[in-house]
């Protein structure tokens, strides 16, 4: 399912490179929307201060060293 998704992001994405050819303008837009994207339906999903405080746990260490992956995993894909 991953791969079928970022296949169609990387359409649409080049698609729209041919219209607005500012590559990094574009990339940065997609982030932008993307955050405000994921904040709201976070804020949506559970509201508490709790939930959105930042500590050092297993969470955070899981979602450092998944990040840290990513550029090895997408370099396998191409």
């Amino acid at each position: 399912m991953f791969k079928s998704s970022h296949l169609c992001f990387i359409r649409l994405v080049a698609k729209l490179l041919k219209v607005f050819p500012f590559k990094y303008h574009t990339t940065m837009i997609t982030c932008l929307l993307a955050s405000i994207q994921s904040a709201a339906i976070g804020l949506c999903i559970d509201r508490s201060n709790a939930a959105w405080k930042l500590e050092w746990n297993l969470q955070l260490l899981t979602i450092i060293y998944s990040v840290s992956l990513y550029p090895e995993i997408m370099k396998d894909d191409i």
